[in-house]
């Protein structure tokens, strides 16, 4: 592949990719706990290219400068909490994440705290996870609770129910995954309240998704997508002439 194509479609890649993860996160502006994506968009090294190109020479000259997308990151930055009135909701405030039930060996962790009771009793979430804590699923019948910034849960008498678990993992360890969750390989439990996490009942997380920055990402991708586009079509067509009239000739 010559150096000018090489240079135009890898541009192609890295914008689309732009493009998509921004659109996701405008697409979850408002979906509670949710962790914005951020694409990092790099120039390849020159002796990458100059390795692949079987050459030994150390002309920077002689080398594209095509981008790609070197790593597509979580931000895990807080998002703004907001009073629901909900006892039902809940937030948390500081590094952390509500484990959920989960069929696999790995963790599902999420930070959205919007929960229900389920038809058996115990505390989920909108699909159907139930919510763990210390001692596995959580077990209410009642929506009439309390909840400490340290998780314990007790009744509207002052009987102590359960107590909810918060998990951190560092982000290496996360995954994203659907509905809102990360699958976690391990995680430890915190020990709460601490200077760093608590739990704040009637209120929810909001993302932490910057929507006019997401916009003028999407328009400046788009933008640059139309033009690498149009590069590479009127490149193949300026290549396909000149192959012609040198094979006519």
């Amino acid at each position: 592949m010559s150096r000018g194509i090489y240079t135009l479609a890898s541009g192609l890649l890295a914008t689309e990719n732009s493009i998509a993860k921004a659109t996701e996160n405008l697409v979850n502006v408002n979906t509670n706990g949710y962790k914005s994506s951020v694409v990092e968009n790099k120039k390849f090294e020159p002796y990458m290219l100059l390795k692949k190109q079987g050459k030994n020479t150390k002309s920077l000259s002689e080398c594209s400068d095509g981008i790609y997308s070197s790593n597509i990151r979580t931000d895990y930055s807080q998002g703004t909490v907001y009073e629901t009135g909900s006892k039902l909701d809940v937030a948390i405030y500081g590094r952390g994440f509500f484990a959920l039930e989960s069929e696999s060996e790995n963790m599902l962790l999420t930070r959205e705290g919007s929960f229900l009771i389920d038809e058996e009793g115990y505390l989920a979430t909108a699909n159907g996870k139930r919510v763990l804590g210390e001692d596995g699923p959580i077990m209410l019948q009642t929506d009439k609770f309390n909840l400490d910034k340290s998780g314990v849960i007790t009744s509207e008498s002052g009987e102590e129910l359960a107590r909810l678990a918060v998990y951190y993992t560092s982000d290496d360890d996360l995954q994203r995954t659907d509905n809102n969750c990360f699958i976690a390989t391990r995680a430890e439990k915190q020990n709460l309240p601490s200077q760093e996490t608590e739990l704040i009942q009637g209120s929810l997380e909001e993302s932490n998704v910057e929507r006019l920055d997401e916009m003028i990402k999407t328009v400046e991708s788009s933008k640059l997508h139309a033009i690498y586009s149009k590069s590479i079509k009127m490149y193949d067509e300026l290549e396909g002439k000149i192959n012609t009239q040198i094979l006519g000739n």
